[in-house]
């Protein structure tokens, strides 16, 4: 049995074979790959291979942009630290969805459930239970600095989050700014996804604070955000797709 890892660090993809060598020693590894740039170079190509173990958060994006230009016919296992892409993954093909770090029971009954189902379609149930697992552990308010004074935001007024020159804005829907500490990555892992959209490295989105969305070059989109925002907020070609989805499904 052939497979591939897609991971972009280093000791996670080796520890990954070895754990897989030791519950099937005759299967092999043809080939690991660390971006969506990779990945999508050499899945666009003939290659012989059964499985595919991905990570979700890649060196130069998010992996689900690779099966937005590439259809795969073999099923993935997503290994990975967030828990909250499980409805987007289990739409690519998906047979499971371990969390890291990956517990050696979770990555046989996952080599066991793609043995016996080759074409296995994850269950609805599923999928809820960890849409309502992800949901549980959101945030919901920010304890931010006004003044010599602090003040609590929750969620509910916040319209959206962007970086710049290393500093995490959280903007409100009455314009207010606050400087806070959380990164955008940590901030992507905590926020609802049902609410909150990752645009791009900069921006974080509330739905409710998009104004208006225009047609941008290369099939990129315009998002225009509400407060306006003082960066251009662009959606890349690869995410287009998966927005409307998002938006879609509000």
């Amino acid at each position: 049995m052939n497979y591939i890892i897609i991971e972009d660090e280093f000791l996670a993809a080796q520890l990954l074979e070895k754990k897989i060598k030791e519950i099937r020693p005759k299967w092999h590894c043809v080939a690991k790959l660390e971006s969506v740039l990779e990945a999508s170079e050499y899945l666009s190509q003939e290659a012989s291979f059964d499985l595919i173990f991905c990570d979700i958060h890649l060196s130069d994006g998010l992996s689900f942009e690779i099966f937005e230009k590439i259809t795969v016919s073999q099923p993935l296992i997503f290994t990975t630290a967030f828990d909250k892409y499980a409805i987007e993954a289990f739409k690519v093909h998906s047979i499971h969805y371990l969390l890291k770090p990956i517990k050696d029971e979770q990555l046989k009954e996952a080599i066991e459930k793609f043995e016996n189902q080759k074409e296995a379609i994850p269950q609805k149930v599923n999928m809820e239970a960890l849409l309502k697992a992800s949901e549980a552990d959101s945030k919901t308010r920010f304890l931010v600095k006004k003044g010599q004074n602090m003040k609590v935001i929750p969620v509910e007024e916040v319209a959206y989050f962007y970086s710049k020159s290393g500093l995490t804005h959280l903007v409100c829907t009455n314009a207010d700014s606050f400087l806070i500490n959380d990164t955008l990555d940590y901030l992507e892992a905590k926020l609802n996804p049902k609410e909150f959209y990752r645009a791009n490295r900069q921006y974080i989105i509330h739905i409710q604070s998009i104004k208006i969305i225009e047609p941008y070059f290369k099939g990129k989109l315009f998002v225009q955000l509400q407060p306006e925002q003082t960066d251009d907020c662009v959606i890349s070609q690869a995410k287009a797709s998966s927005f409307k989805e998002w938006l879609n499904e509000k």
